[in-house]
């Protein structure tokens, strides 16, 4: 019975930490970087990913927020995701745990380059483009149970043009 609660704990505790990450990505702003005239204020890689979002977890939508997510390592082989949170102007942070006892989380972005007449769509591991947002955010995230795939569809002007449609499956787990 004890199992079955902690179970029943865990999933509804990844149901709430999908919507959060689902609101946050949805209010993602285009705030210029304070340090360079052109880009954005995003990064991202397999680990990580930060951006100003009008979404806080604590405070709900207003006012703005840098959300840094990070993948760590339990120190038992298993990963957890993290969530810190910086309130715009301020030094002040504060950090959740989101998700634990993963055996893989990772960060890719949907990337689209037109060369010679040519779109190319592929899925990256890291974001490196300064000037432009990725139009999608893919989650994978593996445990005991297998492996689950969550889209986030970056709805922001300034994005590498209009996301048409993402690839299949676009929401939830596969």
């Amino acid at each position: 019975m004890e199992r079955g609660k902690r179970k029943s704990r865990a999933l509804e505790r990844a149901r709430i930490s999908l919507a959060l990450i689902r609101n946050q990505v949805e209010s993602l702003f285009l705030l210029q970087r304070e340090e360079e005239k052109e880009g954005y204020e995003f990064s991202g890689g397999s680990d990580y990913l930060s951006f100003p979002t009008n979404y806080s977890v604590w405070g709900g939508p207003g006012g703005y927020v840098i959300a840094a997510y990070s993948v760590k390592d339990d120190g038992d082989g298993m990963k957890s995701l993290v969530l810190e949170e910086r309130k715009a102007g301020t030094e002040n942070i504060r950090r959740t745990l989101l998700l634990k006892g993963l055996r893989s989380l990772r960060f890719q972005y949907f990337l689209r380059k037109v060369e010679r007449d040519t779109v190319l769509e592929e899925w990256v591991d890291t974001w490196e483009e300064v000037k432009a947002l990725p139009p999608a955010i893919r989650m994978v995230i593996e445990t005991d149970g297998g492996e689950a795939v969550y889209y986030f569809p970056v709805r922001v002007a300034g994005g590498q043009g209009i996301l048409l449609s993402l690839p299949r499956p676009y929401s939830g787990a596969r």
